[in-house]
């Protein structure tokens, strides 16, 4: 093999590396079930990267793992990440987002939890929704946001810009 082949050969090596092992640690850690604190999308008079900041703040404070916020042009998200294998805090059990827009002179948002994958409680008993919800309300409290929700559905709870994975890169 040449000088040159090798090296092609060991840089190729540790990108397959990288995808290998990018790749179990996103597995071992997705959601099983995301689903929204609340059935509403909720509205505040603060602007959308305040929401999310304050969510953030929030996710750090009940112990979700690495959480991190980000705006693009109208829309503000704030998340966790998940830690590493082994782990047994909150954090690594559970992840958390929130997805804020303007529209008019009010701010919508949404915030959901996720158990993730390898946790031991599943979120499909009732012990598992009652921790999921309890963690909703922890969050909530934690943010310090007085919420608004509308008398009935209004239609924002099916918009895309709440699907996982909107968020930019």
């Amino acid at each position: 093999m040449t000088d040159r082949n090798v090296r092609r050969a060991r840089g190729l090596g540790i990108i397959v590396l990288f995808g290998i092992v990018g790749c179990r640690h996103r597995v071992a850690t997705a959601p099983v079930a995301e689903s929204p604190c609340w059935s509403y999308v909720a509205s505040s008079p603060l602007p959308p990267e305040r929401v999310a900041r304050r969510y953030m703040d929030a996710f750090e404070a009940v112990g979700l793992a690495d959480p991190m916020w980000f705006v693009h042009a109208d829309t503000a998200w704030a998340l966790t990440h998940p830690v590493a294998p082994g782990d047994t805090s909150i954090g690594a059990r559970y992840a958390a987002r929130i997805v804020a827009f303007r529209r008019g002179d009010s701010t919508h948002f949404r915030q959901y939890v996720a158990e993730l994958a390898g946790a031991r409680t599943l979120a499909s008993d009732s012990a598992g929704n009652r921790r999921l919800t309890d963690l909703c309300a922890e969050i909530t409290r934690a943010a310090a946001i007085e919420p608004t929700a509308p008398a009935a559905p209004t239609g924002d709870e099916t918009l895309s810009v709440w699907r996982l994975g909107t968020e930019p890169r």
